[in-house]
């Protein structure tokens, strides 16, 4: 649920990746503090539902650029068409990624998996803040940044050597970037959360399917989804797995003027699992 205490009226909020699962519901958070939000994506049928989703909510102005966020030309079109809708933004969420597939280990791994996760996870994160904090330096303002990472990334998990690869890369960009504009008045955070109940990706992960090829979005459950949140019971300190509106609270905190002096901060959200030494 969304903090009854942001208020983000009279601002625009660019989300990539915010068509489902964990976008989606930051673009709502957004939306119902105030933000006029721009959610892109590559899947029409998604970029759409959820487009009608903040309209029903009251959202008359929002906006659904169906696009690739890891090519330039893409990203520089997108901004312009932001400009001449709304004049400009104040915030910008990275919230792109795919996981190894299929997992494997390093020696199982092969170079277009890794090209795969890197490209759409680091290659979209780098591309957006380029831009993002071009138009801040241009429109000489100051501006909030966050970007979506992973608790792996954090330290080391087996199997996704690529997966791993690609969110230690953001959480990297995320540290350098931060520190080139911390005198300007931009802030570029990362939030790094834990497996998502019931989230698209945690879906396809356990060998189900995650709605992208269907039209209606049909989830459908994985023969190893209910066994990994058992396990979550158990390995998780908290005892169940993260929601989605519990990362999305997390990123209105890191967008609002309560963060005001945190900046290139990597933030956990995973029950405490990373931080868990009695496991």
């Amino acid at each position: 649920m969304p903090n009854g205490n942001q208020n983000f009226s009279d601002t625009v909020a660019i989300v990539n990746g915010g068509t489902r699962g964990i976008g989606r519901e930051i673009a709502i958070q957004l939306a119902d503090a105030g933000a006029r939000v721009v959610i892109t994506g590559r899947t029409k049928h998604q970029g759409e539902k959820t487009l009608a989703q903040l309209h029903s909510n009251g959202s008359g102005d929002a906006l659904f650029v169906q696009m690739d966020a890891t090519k330039e030309a893409e990203i520089i079109a997108l901004h312009e068409k932001v400009a001449a809708t709304f004049g400009g933004f104040d915030f910008a969420v990275n919230n792109l990624g795919v996981e190894d597939t299929p997992l494997g280990t390093i020696d199982e791994s092969s170079e277009a998996v890794f090209d795969h996760c890197v490209s759409i996870k680091a290659k979209s994160a780098f591309l957006g803040m380029k831009h993002q904090v071009l138009h801040f330096k241009e429109a000489q303002k100051p501006g909030a940044i966050v970007n979506m990472s992973s608790m792996i990334g954090l330290g080391g998990h087996a199997n996704v050597p690529a997966y791993t690869a690609a969110n230690g890369a953001v959480q990297a960009l995320t540290k350098s970037v931060a520190m080139e504009v911390a005198d300007m008045g931009i802030r570029v955070n990362c939030v790094c959360p834990s497996a998502i109940d019931d989230s698209p990706m945690l879906h396809r992960f356990t060998g189900g399917r995650d709605g992208s090829d269907t039209g209606d979005e049909g989830v459908v459950e994985g023969e190893h989804y209910k066994g990994y949140l058992d396990q979550a019971h158990v390995t998780y300190p908290m005892k169940k797995l993260t929601t989605v509106g519990e990362v999305a609270g997390t990123v209105m905190f890191l967008l609002s003027p309560a963060a005001s002096a945190i900046t290139g901060h990597l933030l956990p959200v995973d029950g405490g699992f990373v931080v868990n030494l009695s496991r």
